[in-house]
């Protein structure tokens, strides 16, 4: 195991929670649960238990919570990657992607100067890969890292005692915490699902393994004291397959940092699209829609231009051969960007800084994904306006039951045009922040609704 000596934490007499899952940024993985263990780390011990980390790793001791790491295999590719990284040093190149994405395929598959044989190739590999991953990754590709965790958390729970375990990403989490809350029954166990298992709203798999995912969450969670995810609409898929013990908490933001950014921060002058974190194949379709309308919206603003057009694009720590694809398409490519990764707080000022902040909404099969990611709670937290394009989910519009429908490239158009020759005018209709109560997404909201858990857990054990 590998123990993080925490600066900020000081084992004492308060009661302990165990936090299994991936702490973002220093790993991929849930937003979420780094934000929940700094807010429970106030009235708490909060132990998380964790993969290897490998990002900012000099921030890890500054960290209010004890951050352990398991040592051994993670992912069922880390052999694979382990070759990669071998050959990538004796050959001395830079580490590409391991796996190829959708757009690198279409790329290839238009690019005149591979061999058909090639092509063939890729699209074999990749077929096999689906077929691997359907049979090989349950419940997901990181089940090796149950194996690598099982040492370490019977070590935790005989050290801490914690009388709360809450798993959450990825999947192979929950297992683990079926596994303590079988040898340690009086142990309060949630389940906090950010994304769904087997009734995910872009399920990957084959009919078949949804059906073995379906009956091994059914009785992984079977178990669980409470299992909570973050949209309405998916506590009620949740409902339909599991008992009734099922809570909605939304995703969160630090409301108090974004209050600071506002009040420091000035507009930049130069018109700004932003768009910030992973781009999803399934927001493609109105992605491409705002590229057709973008080019539209440059060509009404050459034809009436008294002064040189300041406008800019930028993509922030997204990585998508789709989207270079896109751009390079654009009539106007010149105007887009695309940004490294930035730190939490970075990305806070670059979301108050810019003047509009992008996000193209969910297709899958060509149906609409009841789906609106943690981003649009951080788009919300800075009170900015926002560009939000494509069909309306349920639970969107549960959220703001008034945000303008932006399916077309004519509304796109018109919607850019307004905000680009009168800004202010804008500002109602597009400032989503202003016009509900943030204060639901705020991190202590979402610390007291699972303190509430909590306390509403012990309550009826004693009972």
């Amino acid at each position: 195991m590998i123990e993080f000596i925490n600066m900020n934490f000081n084992l004492s007499n308060k009661k302990t929670i165990l936090i299994i899952g991936f702490p973002w940024p220093y790993s991929y993985g849930g937003h979420r649960t780094t934000k929940l263990c700094r807010e429970l780390s106030k009235n708490y011990n909060v132990i998380c238990l964790s993969r290897p980390l490998f990002r900012y790793l000099d921030k890890l001791s500054l960290e209010p919570f004890k951050i352990y790491q398991t040592k051994g295999p993670t992912t069922i590719y880390d052999p694979i990657r382990f070759t990669f990284s071998i050959l990538s040093k004796l050959i001395k190149k830079k580490k590409n992607k391991l796996f190829i994405d959708s757009g690198l395929v279409n790329q290839i598959n238009e690019n005149n100067n591979f061999h058909p044989l090639i092509k063939l190739f890729i699209r074999f590999s990749l077929k096999i890969k689906f077929y691997f991953e359907n049979f090989i990754a349950i419940p997901d590709d990181h089940w090796p890292w149950i194996i690598s965790a099982r040492p370490l958390t019977k070590h935790l729970c005989q050290r801490y005692n914690p009388f709360l375990i809450i798993s959450s990403y990825p999947v192979s989490s929950h297992l683990i915490a079926a596994e303590i809350k079988k040898s340690n029954p009086e142990i309060k166990w949630i389940a906090e699902f950010p994304d769904l298992w087997s009734q995910n709203h872009i399920y990957p798999y084959m009919k078949l393994r949804q059906n073995i995912d379906k009956i091994l969450e059914k009785k992984v969670l079977k178990k669980s004291d409470k299992i909570i995810t973050c949209q309405p609409g998916w506590a009620k898929v949740l409902e339909n397959l599991h008992d009734p013990k099922i809570e909605y908490i939304p995703h969160c933001t630090d409301l108090e940092m974004h209050n600071e950014k506002r009040k420091k921060i000035t507009k930049n002058k130069i018109f700004i699209i932003r768009y910030l974190g992973t781009l999803y194949k399934q927001q493609i379709p109105y992605l491409r829609l705002f590229m057709n309308s973008f080019e539209q919206f440059i060509e009404n603003i050459e034809a009436n231009k008294i002064e040189e057009i300041k406008v800019s694009v930028e993509f922030i720590g997204t990585s998508s051969s789709d989207l270079e694809n896109l751009i390079k398409r654009n009539k106007y490519s010149s105007y887009f960007k695309v940004l490294p990764k930035v730190s939490y707080e970075e990305s806070l000022n670059l979301m108050h800084s810019a003047k509009l902040l992008f996000l193209p909404l969910y297709v899958h099969n060509n149906k609409l994904v009841n789906w609106f990611s943690s981003k649009i709670i951080e788009y919300i937290g800075s009170k900015n306006q926002c560009l939000i394009i494509g069909e309306q989910c349920e639970d969107f519009k549960l959220l703001i039951n008034n945000y303008p429908l932006l399916n077309t490239e004519e509304k796109c158009l018109e919607t850019l045009l307004k905000s680009y020759n009168n800004y202010s005018e804008t500002e109602n209709e597009l400032s989503i922040g202003k016009k509900i109560d943030i204060e639901q997404f705020s991190i202590k909201t979402m610390s007291k609704r699972f303190l509430n858990l909590k306390t509403n857990l012990l309550e009826e054990s004693q009972r």
